[in-house]
């Protein structure tokens, strides 16, 4: 990838709306508040216990349309199980004024759930059952080849990278992006789930992505780097994308461009509840940001006060 930092198209400045489009898991969220530190084989506690919707990439895109209003146009692409909880999902997407462009699954295979447990920290651990969200495949995506090619901006979360067909349709959908002239974010998603597919054969998918910017947290820079200094990390991200916004929870974040400007900017303290949905909060105003402004640095304070007021309650959204 070349060293020139993307251009956002100010084509929606003129009477139009700017058109962002997302793609990734639509499921239920299960969450599990406790005041245990962990869990523990063949315990027995009490926690609060709500169910809300959720997905990384249906988060962002949520978020991105409240942030949006009446200036802006959403679009989710995902699948989900012939099933009531399918139904809802799209249903709920549709009220937080996001157009769905969800394929249902024809087999028994259902619509996704993840079980998130937090801990009295504010911590979470996730267990995922991701159902028919992984099941998207090139065809299904090709249905949306018109609504890709004309967006400004489009939105990947890496657990459509993960494993195949989901991989195959996201690639597909990130190529017909780029030859649209949209500006492409990425997101790595998952420490563990990179570390389990090996950090060399995930690099290479993120590099077939072509991201304009990459949203890292510090973790998973760490691991795809193999450095320790949040400053080195995210000049060792510029290997994905020309843009990186590195995450780092209670100390903010540092934004970077290659071979240029680099800054590291602090976020106002504040308790945490809850960290599910935080980071996709924060990717979500990082490119609306960026989009209107062309500037990093007013994209990650943005970036920095939407997610701090995503971690003060309990769920993602």
């Amino acid at each position: 990838m070349g060293g020139k930092l993307p251009t956002p198209n100010p084509s929606w400045r003129e009477g139009g709306l700017l058109r962002i489009v997302a793609m990734g898991d639509l499921v239920f969220d299960v969450l599990v508040q406790s005041n245990e530190d962990e869990l523990s084989l063949e315990s027995d506690i009490t926690a609060r216990i709500i169910v809300r919707p959720g997905g990384s990439a249906a988060n962002f895109a949520v978020r991105a349309a409240r942030l949006l209003g009446d200036e802006g146009r959403v679009s989710f692409i995902s699948k989900v199980g012939n099933d009531d909880s399918g139904t809802a999902l799209v249903q709920i997407l549709e009220r937080e004024g996001v157009q769905p462009q969800v394929a249902v699954e024809q087999t028994e295979r259902p619509s996704g759930t993840v079980l998130v447990f937090v801990n009295r920290s504010g911590r979470r651990t996730m267990v995922t059952d991701p159902g028919a969200s992984r099941a998207l495949t090139v065809a299904e995506l090709e249905v949306h080849a018109d609504l890709l090619t004309n967006c400004h901006a489009f939105h990947l979360t890496s657990y459509s990278l993960f494993t195949e067909p989901p991989r195959s349709a996201a690639l597909r959908a990130c190529q017909l992006a780029h030859q649209g002239g949209a500006i492409v974010s990425l997101d790595p998603s998952s420490h563990h789930l990179i570390e389990t597919l090996g950090r060399d054969l995930y690099a290479a998918f993120a590099q077939a992505v072509a991201p304009d910017i990459f949203l890292s947290n510090l973790d998973e820079g760490r691991l795809l780097c193999g450095e320790q200094e949040p400053e080195v990390v995210a000049r060792a991200m510029h290997r994905f994308a020309p843009i990186v916004a590195l995450k780092l929870g209670a100390d903010g974040c540092i934004v970077s461009q290659r071979d240029g400007d680099m800054q590291h900017i602090p976020v106002v303290p504040t308790a945490v509840v809850d960290t599910t949905g935080a980071g996709d909060a924060f990717a979500a105003a990082f490119v609306i940001g960026y989009l209107q402004s062309s500037d990093i640095v007013v994209a990650g304070k943005q970036a920095n006060t939407v997610a701090a007021g995503v971690v003060g309650r309990l769920g993602a959204r």
